[in-house]
């Protein structure tokens, strides 16, 4: 490392057709069964000129063991494992990993570049405010005149002596056997945010109710509820000035999220037909999961080179 800092202190920057071959093979990073050398590191840096030109990743050691390693791992996971399973022995294979360390590199510097760092205008934290209203709204309270029985045949019943003429609040009063703390009085029952929370069923029910209109049965926790909505409370909208930087940062994250979203489909679009998993060799040499990850989300599965 101390010699590429040295070299890098000449003019800022190390070009790779200035390091013999001697110094190309210096080794930067020391692993299990392998190295990487100087020659390595420079190649992976220029794969971004402008940022290589500038003297990134040869300021100091700190950056370069963080470049090295943003860079390199991912690829020195394939080559050790290669390695410990035999699949380095073959020449294809060889072929392959020495092919994927530009690629990886690049999609670790996109990486960087376009996820990691992604900005998001006024403009667009004002259209993901406007296109997921319900997140900035005022928790609603819902008050509500509710009986709760215990079968379905039971709230039936209780459907029919309303249409012949009894009150909803006096059989609340009669026949609820909702939990006293919830009440008002008997059968009376005011719903707030927390609320939400511990009763999800029986909140959303209620707030789906329009006021005034008897409604049910409705299977909730604890059994069937007859219900009528009274009367409510908040649920606004809260304005976009109270609420930026929740709707920033959400649609940051979001922005994030598509941006590596596109750099994952395009980097399976690009090793579908350039790079074979082999099963049978790297199931001893790699984690379940990130073997699993790997078949499922990033690389193809071939055939196991002994079938071919």
């Amino acid at each position: 490392m101390r010699f590429l800092l040295m070299r890098a202190s000449r003019r800022g920057f190390v070009l790779r057709k200035e390091l013999s071959a001697s110094e190309s093979a210096i080794p930067l990073i020391i692993y299990d069964g392998g190295e990487v050398g100087v020659g390595d590191y420079v190649d992976a840096l220029w794969t971004d000129p402008p940022r290589a030109h500038d003297g990134w990743g040869v300021s100091d050691s700190s950056e370069v063991s963080q470049v090295a390693a943003d860079l390199l791992q991912r690829e020195l996971m394939f080559v050790q494992a290669a390695q410990r399973s035999g699949l380095a022995a073959l020449p294809s294979v060889q072929r392959k990993l020495r092919s994927i360390r530009e690629e990886f590199a690049v999609r670790q510097l996109r990486q960087m570049e376009a996820v990691e760092k992604a900005t998001v205008s006024s403009e667009e934290v004002e259209e993901f405010y406007e296109d997921h209203e319900d997140i900035f709204r005022r928790p609603e309270d819902l008050f509500l005149v509710e009986v709760l029985v215990e079968t379905s045949a039971e709230a039936d019943s209780l459907l029919v002596l309303i249409e012949q003429g009894e009150s909803l609040e006096s059989l609340a009063q009669k026949h609820t056997i909702r939990a006293e703390q919830l009440w008002e009085k008997p059968g009376t029952v005011t719903l707030s945010d927390q609320e939400r929370l511990a009763h999800p069923k029986f909140y959303h029910a209620a707030a789906q109710a329009k006021d005034g209109e008897v409604v049910g049965p409705v299977e909730v926790d604890g059994g069937f509820s007859v219900l009528k909505v009274v009367g409510r409370s908040g649920g606004e909208v809260l304005p976009l000035g109270d609420v930026e930087r929740k709707a920033r940062a959400l649609a940051g994250r979001q922005k994030r999220e598509q941006l590596f979203d596109q750099l994952v489909e395009a980097l399976m679009d690009r090793y579908e037909d350039r790079i074979i998993i082999y099963p049978a060799q790297l199931e001893a040499a790699l984690p379940d999961s990130f073997l699993e990850r790997l078949q499922s989300e990033v690389l193809p599965i071939g055939s196991d080179p002994a079938d071919s």
